[in-house]
């Protein structure tokens, strides 16, 4: 006999459950079992406590299906041989392997580890709707219309009869594991003792169907418990409930169904007593608040009735998803200080876990609460499954640079962490590969002391090589058992995996963990791997495999390893998904990011059917899996029950922008909400409303808040008044006393970030000044950098942070290589010594020989030999002879049509050198003092000087001296940027050369500056060359006419004599206007932009200053 009890969700159904359950025992003592979902078992038992004390202990047992079949299997006797998710992958990925080649459909994907998930996903839901790969053969011929879906079909058919035939008489999987204990039902005496209740179900499939069906005749009794009502206008509501109910009817061989209400009904009337009657009836109400009892009775109901009153309901508009999570924290943290509540009595739901449960773990921590994450996780980021895997992807393609350094930050090795980091730093300067790690270190000798390549040397030796090893071990193995026997007896014996997994779990000095979720994992973890290395041990290990079929299913068997992890304690915040959350009767529920495709869940389609092509497949007879709308039905179910089971408080949120600023829409079923509701306001987040007070709590997100809000006090922009504000620094400074001395780092961040845009001229000195000598030396690039943006000059000559050296050719290595191999040629040509003349170059052919011998010099030590390795450096090393081979021949050309006296290349300027530095006044002569400096300076800078080096200087035989600069990139002269100071390298070089004196000439008379570009002489699609000439300015010369053939020197570039001055003159005041404000400490965060040209687009320095030209305030300080 089964019955089917059912009610709405405003009943306690777990009260009416345990009443039944002990009013039967007080008869006739039977044991009883309680079938529910997995994540449902927990509340459950707490449910049989709370409502029949400790006689619930020997009376009841709570299970689900797999569990119960496990009992009824070992006592009918006999075992069997089961595959787990894991055997069932490795065994499908090895199947894919081999018949990939006749797939049609699946072909393209055959390799994408996501595809092969939803493959076992998809035969695994085949087999639970009991259809076969016989079944999906028969069907082909009715899907001639749907070419595409009938290749699908056809290609899974083709795994699916392979998969079968491989468990054939051997193996059992889970779907086949509950075929057999159905069969076996009628042989288990404990079934014809025990009264079965199923409760918590909305979806069941078609094993779980037979199940039913064959507990219905050998069970004393069945007892079915529904969410369900047969009210009118919410009918798509219960839709799944009837389904249910009429398949049961249909089902079972004596069945009756029974309204809850009217069996507590019936009771009630058997007490005399009118007022005892009344309380055994509302007993069994729960009892919510008046307005969430009204979306009780009307979220789905057609037409919806409104009601009104707003208390108990609070609905918040989010700026973004991280607000929205801040909004949650900071709520449910202010109801525990003023109402009392404990985290127990507190739910919260997000549809979206996998994607935004972290975000929300971190944000309630910042708040001190601690959330737990209902949820099975993956463990492909626990320390021990990201070792084994680093280890397995090593041994399967090689241990790369990457793939060590993976494995060596595991955590097992968290001791060794400043040997292993320095080894990291090693290994990339020196870009190594995977035959680097096989040999012993020898690069590095000239940035390294011989006794730190040593100790890389013992890293290697320790951490590397037994990994070295083990890859060899393993390649010497075919056949599948051995292979598992060397890697068993790797982890087992040689790395000890078990006594590290051990050290993970430290507890501290009360002997708790730091980290007991984390120690939940790592307790499950290793007996999982094992299980997996077994799994595979008994499904292939009579197999012969290479190494990269090994690794490769052993991989997809440790992709599938997942672990339950239980709330650490009974007092404990949950976050759970509409799906998963069965918490039972809740004071107060969360329900965030409802948004549109979220809640409800759009159903997505994530399998190898979509929901269309899932229909087809059911007229045409085969049940590929539940069908998408029972999936939809049963999240209006969820949404509903998760409601109704509220009592005191509902909070609702959504945001209108998620992490990526992407709009997002209001779920309709806060649209609905506010129907039924329309007294209740959406307010939005208490940060957009500016309620700062609200949101103090969590360290971080309060710091910034504040930090924002003294800013505005500041600036007189804040939105508060004179109330507001003395009740804010109030909050403030109470929570000062709670957070240690965070209060005074908020004022002076704050005050910091409005009103920085200097540093004190001591402290300047000290930064800046490399010696005690008092003198500040610029370079032309470092005036440029601060020009471009004060603060970038602030963090690379003032911070210094240390930039790590990374040994590969960059375009600054380059342009390095270029300028020697320019000067050395250019030196060899005005070298008398040399028997390399301008005249014998006449064709590009003439220069190779010279450019080879000097690149090969410099390429035996440049940077410690990089451009000898590999294939990649050869194909460089080409290029650049190429690229200097055109350069050279074509200054070569310039230079035949010159008339010079002298060329220097490379020459320096500063004190001391063949040029003298350039001085920069500190203060007017009349102010000051014989060294420059000036009474009251407080500056340790006595004096200031700009020194550096000149790529190329020709002299002609008037003392005429014209600057080359040298450039690897596309550079071109404009005024509009040395006016500006980001480009003032030009100007600053042609100054410097005016303290050259030749022999019999004196100083060298300045006369113009330009750059010339270094690069391959390419046609572009037009047929156009590219030009190599020099562009820059000159000084007009009335007796010597401008060669085109070598100037690109435009008119407006073309300076008469009194323009020419006039314009150094400028450019002269604005590189001491800028040496000055350097020495007086300014690091305003002014970025420039000129044109199309922003000073942060490659600043390493962005996410320092925040410069965010979405942040008001923030703007470029333009040029035209």
């Amino acid at each position: 006999m089964a019955t089917i009890f059912y009610s709405r969700e405003d009943v306690n159904q777990s009260k009416f459950i345990f009443d039944v359950i002990r009013e039967r025992n007080s008869k006739k003592l039977h044991r009883t079992i309680i079938l529910a979902p997995k994540q449902f078992t927990f509340q459950i038992e707490r449910d049989a406590f709370r409502y029949m004390g400790n006689s619930a202990v020997m009376a009841i047992d709570v299970m689900g299906f797999q569990r119960l079949g496990n009992q009824i299997v070992k006592s009918a006797g006999g075992d069997v041989e089961k595959i787990g998710v894991a055997g069932r992958k490795m065994i499908v990925s090895k199947i894919v392997r081999s018949v990939r080649d006749d797939f049609r459909a699946f072909r393209e994907v055959a390799d994408n580890e996501d595809f092969l998930q939803m493959l076992c996903d998809g035969m695994a839901d085949l087999k639970r709707q009991n259809t076969s790969s016989e079944d999906l053969n028969e069907v082909l011929n009715k899907l001639e219309a749907t070419p595409a879906l009938r290749e699908k079909v056809r290609d899974l058919s083709i795994v699916f009869g392979e998969y079968s035939k491989y468990l054939e008489g051997k193996y059992l999987d889970g779907e086949d594991f509950m075929e057999l204990y159905n069969r076996r039902i009628k042989d288990a005496k404990f079934i014809r003792e025990t009264d079965i209740w199923i409760y918590g179900f909305d979806l069941f499939d078609e094993k779980m169907f037979d199940t039913v069906a064959e507990l219905e005749e050998y069970a004393a009794s069945l007892n079915i418990v529904l969410t369900y009502d047969k009210s009118k206008g919410e009918e798509e509501l219960f839709k799944l409930g009837q389904e249910t109910i009429t398949k049961f009817k249909n089902l079972l061989k004596n069945c009756q169904e029974v309204k809850i209400e009217e069996f507590i009904e019936s009771r009630a009337k058997s007490i005399g007593n009118e007022k005892e009657a009344d309380r055994f009836k509302e007993s069994y109400k729960i009892n919510s608040q008046r307005e969430i009892h009204a979306i009780e009775k009307n979220l789905y109901k057609l037409p919806l009735e409104s009601s009104p009153g707003n208390g108990g309901i609070d609905i918040f508009q989010c700026a973004n998803q991280y607000y929205e999570a801040v909004n949650a924290a900071a709520y449910v943290k202010k109801i525990i200080r003023e109402k009392g509540y404990r985290y127990r009595d507190i739910v919260i739901i997000n549809n979206e876990i996998e994607t935004l449960g972290e975000m929300y773990k971190r944000v309630f921590r910042d708040y001190g609460i601690d959330l737990f994450l209902d949820e099975t996780k993956s463990l492909r980021q626990n320390t021990v499954m990201t070792y084994l895997k680093g280890v397995i992807g090593g041994i399967e393609d090689g241990f790369s640079n990457a793939n060590l350094m993976e494995i060596l930050n595991s955590e097992f090795f968290e001791e060794m962490e400043d040997e292993i980091n320095d080894l990291e730093i090693y290994s990339r300067n020196y870009l190594f590969k995977s035959s680097d790690w096989e040999e012993k270190f020898t690069k590095g000798k000239n940035s390294y002391e011989e006794d730190e390549i040593e100790k890389f040397n013992l890293l290697r030796t320790m951490l590397v090589v037994p990994l070295i090893n083990l890859k060899k071990a393993l390649e010497e193995e075919r056949v599948v058992e051995k292979k598992i026997s060397v890697l068993w007896n790797f982890l087992e014996k040689e790395f000890k995996i078990r006594s590290r997994i051990k050290k993970l779990n430290i507890k501290d000095v009360d002997g708790n963990f730091d980290d007991l979720e984390t120690a939940q994992e790592n307790a499950q973890v290793w007996n999982k791997v094992v299980d997996v290395l077994n799994q595979m041990l008994d499904i292939l290990g009579d197999e012969d495999m290479e190494n990269e079929e090994f690794c490769h299913i052993l991989t997809q068997g440790l992709d599938t390893v997942e672990v339950g992890v239980i709330p650490p304690t009974s007092d404990c915040l949950i976050l759970s998904d509409m799906r998963r959350m069965k918490k039972g009767i809740t004071n107060v529920t969360l329900i965030v990011n409802g948004v549109d495709g979220i809640l409800p869940s759009d159903g997505r389609e994530n399998g190898i059917f979509t929901s269309d092509e899932t229909e087809i497949l059911k007229d045409a007879g085969i049940h590929v899996t539940v069908p998408i709308q029972s999936v939809s039905a049963e999240e209006k179910i969820n949404i509903y029950r998760n409601i109704s089971k509220t009592t005191d408080e509902l909070y609702l949120s959504y945001a209108i922008s998620n992490q990526s600023g992407e709009k997002l829409e209001p779920s309709m079923i806060m649209e609905a909400i506010r129907e039924i509701l329309p007294d209740v306001e959406v307010q939005k987040d208490w940060i957009s409303q500016g309620k700062i007070t609200e949101i103090i709590g969590g360290k971080e997100i309060t710091k910034e808040l504040l930090i924002e809000e003294i800013i505005k006090i500041i600036k007189g922009s804040t939105k508060m008044d004179e109330t507001e504000q003395s009740q804010f620094l109030k909050a403030l400074f109470k929570w000062h006393f709670n957070e240690d001395a965070q209060v005074t780092e908020i004022l002076d961040r704050g005050i910091l970030e409005e009103r920085m845009l200097r540093i004190p001229k001591e402290l300047a000195g000290k930064l800046y000044l490399n010696d005690e000598s008092g003198v500040l030396n610029l370079s032309p690039s470092r005036l440029e950098l601060f020009g471009k943006c004060p603060f970038a000059h602030f963090m690379s000559y003032g911070i210094r942070p240390e930039i790590e050296k990374v040994y590969k050719v960059e375009s600054s290595d380059l342009g390095s290589i270029y300028h020697y191999c320019m000067k050395h040629f250019v030196d060899r040509i005005f070298d008398a010594a040399d028997e390399l003349s301008i005249e014998n170059i006449r064709r590009k052919d003439d220069v190779y020989p010279h450019i080879d011998e000097i690149l090969e010099a410099l390429y035996e030590e440049y940077n410690e030999g990089i451009l000898r390795d590999g294939r990649e450096e050869e194909y460089r090393k080409e290029r650049i002879r190429e690229v200097c081979a055109d350069s050279i021949f074509e200054v070569a050309k310039q230079l035949q049509e010159e008339s010079l006296k002298d060329i220097l290349c490379e020459v320096n300027f500063g004190r001391g050198k063949k040029i003298p530095e350039i001085k920069i006044e500190k203060k007017a002569d009349t102010d000051g003092n014989p060294d420059g400096s000036f009474d009251g300076d407080t500056s340790p800078c006595r004096e200031i000087c700009i020194s550096g080096q000149i790529d190329r200087l020709d002299i002609d035989e008037l003392g005429y001296g014209k600057v080359v600069d040298y450039k690897s990139g596309s550079e071109k002269f404009l005024l509009e940027e040395a006016e500006a100071g980001i480009k003032l390298q030009l100007f600053i070089y042609l100054m410097a050369t005016a303290g050259y004196k030749m022999k019999g000439l004196g100083n060298v008379k300045p006369k113009g500056a330009f750059y010339f570009g270094i690069k391959e002489n390419l046609t572009d699609l037009d047929g156009n060359k590219n030009s190599y000439k020099l562009d820059g300015f000159i000084k007009k010369d009335e007796k010597e006419k401008i060669n085109r053939d070598v100037y690109i020197t435009g008119d407006r570039h073309v300076f008469e004599a009194e323009r020419f001055e006039t314009v150094m003159d400028m450019i002269g005041d604005k590189i001491r206007s800028m040496a000055l404000a350097i020495e007086e400490g300014e690091i305003k965060i002014e970025p420039k932009k000129v044109g199309l040209k922003e000073s942060c687009e490659f600043c390493s320095y962005r996410g320092i200053c925040r410069f965010d030209l979405s942040i008001e305030g923030c703007n470029y300080k333009g040029f035209k």
